[in-house]
């Protein structure tokens, strides 16, 4: 039952650090054009939860 949870330790953090690496890599490039699109998106689902509460859809 522990080999399980150990294999399954072991693929989070593998993957977690190729996520990390990726990220770094493409932050570089991305930056300034996520930063936008991220804005946007927060303002979207914002948007779509304040219409939700005052019950337009």
């Amino acid at each position: 039952m522990w080999l399980a949870a150990v294999i399954i330790g072991l693929v989070a953090g593998i993957l977690s650090l190729i996520g990390i690496r990726a990220g770094n890599r493409l932050g570089r490039h991305f930056s300034q054009w996520a930063e936008i699109a991220g804005g946007c998106v927060l303002l979207l689902v914002g948007l779509r939860i304040l219409l939700t509460h005052l019950m337009f859809l």
